[in-house]
């Protein structure tokens, strides 16, 4: 049953994937989430027992069984997210349209805004896992 309702999932969503802005897989208690990118694909292996999810040239594989449930968010919220996955850094950026800009290379991530919005927050995850604790700066931060 799990696995009839996860591709029927699938292949609605993506319908409607174009207004979304964050896929989320909710499973064992845990919310994984990927800012949306044109070209990201859902597919399963040939049993049907597993789900890979190609999200920015990054490729996340779940137990089809574990998946509790997907869903798909807008970020309404002032804040740009930088998630850093082994050796590179996913950004989601609601602010793209209102002057923010983002660019990464591999971890490293470089934020500029032209923004007139003050409080805009940049929120980082798992940076620890990356080695890093205290090796964020903000260079040349100028505001209004």
């Amino acid at each position: 049953m799990n696995r009839i309702i996860v591709a029927l999932l699938c292949c609605s969503a993506f319908f409607m994937a174009d207004a979304q802005q964050i896929i989320q897989f909710h499973h064992a208690g845990v919310t994984d989430q990927y800012a949306l990118v044109e070209g990201d694909s859902i597919y399963f292996d040939t049993n049907h027992t597993n789900l890979f999810f190609l999200n920015n040239s990054n490729l996340v594989e779940y137990a089809v069984a574990d998946i509790d449930s997907i869903s798909f968010v807008n970020d309404l919220s002032e804040n740009v997210y930088v998630n850093f996955q082994g050796n590179t850094a996913v950004v989601t950026n609601p602010w793209a349209a209102n002057g923010v800009e983002v660019e990464t290379n591999g971890a490293d991530v470089l934020i500029t805004s032209t923004s007139l919005t003050q409080d805009i927050n940049i929120l980082w995850k798992d940076l620890q896992q990356m080695g890093h604790s205290k090796s964020i700066r903000i260079k040349d931060l100028t505001c209004c």
